[in-house]
């Protein structure tokens, strides 16, 4: 927000600085959700100003959320991602980026999938932990595994397809017993 405000004072941003805050925030990409969690913000701390007395009108009080705006769907086509497969093949990157373009898994949900949730038996495979990356109070990246998925519907089965079953089985004889998550697969350096 400081890019867009810089020094400005509390009390000399207006309603018309906010709303080309929002058109900022479009131009740069941002999606609506974003632009809105941004309002509802920008509420909160003008509300929390004018009530403590630090400022007197407040500039949100008529102002309306952005719209929400369906989000922009892209994916790749069959020659990007059988390119994107070759790419990959023999790194750490194979099996995950694989799993995602078969299964249109996010990336952490790839990076979560852990051998138990792979059902070789029953063929299919269960999406229901994730890793992301979060950051320490220190600054340093870390991966924080989550056993919770961000939406109900996103815990989910798939059914285990073949050429997917083999390369499984190839990845838990090269990993076998070294550890349960399948995100270790990124550890690996053929």
């Amino acid at each position: 927000m400081t890019n867009c405000f810089g020094g400005t004072p509390l009390r000399q941003i207006s309603f018309w600085d906010i709303e080309d805050y929002y058109s900022y925030l479009e131009f740069n990409g941002l999606s609506s959700t974003t632009a809105r969690h941004h309002h509802a913000l920008l509420k909160c701390v003008f509300h929390e100003a004018h009530r403590l007395g630090i400022i007197q009108e407040d500039p949100t009080e008529f102002l309306k959320a952005p719209k929400r705006q369906p989000p922009k769907v892209s994916y790749y086509s069959l020659q990007e991602a059988q390119q994107l497969i070759e790419e990959v093949k023999g790194t750490k990157l194979e099996v995950p980026v694989t799993l995602s373009l078969a299964y249109g898994l996010r990336r952490s949900e790839a990076l979560g999938l852990r051998w138990e949730d792979i059902d070789f038996e029953g063929s299919r495979v269960v999406v229901r932990h994730t890793v992301v990356e979060g950051v320490e109070a220190d600054g340093r990246r870390v991966l924080v595994e989550k056993s919770t998925m961000k939406a109900r519907a996103s815990r989910r089965t798939v059914p285990l397809l073949e050429p997917i079953t083999t390369m499984l089985k190839d990845e838990w004889e090269r990993k076998k017993g070294l550890t349960p998550h399948l995100s270790a697969l990124t550890a690996r350096g053929r």
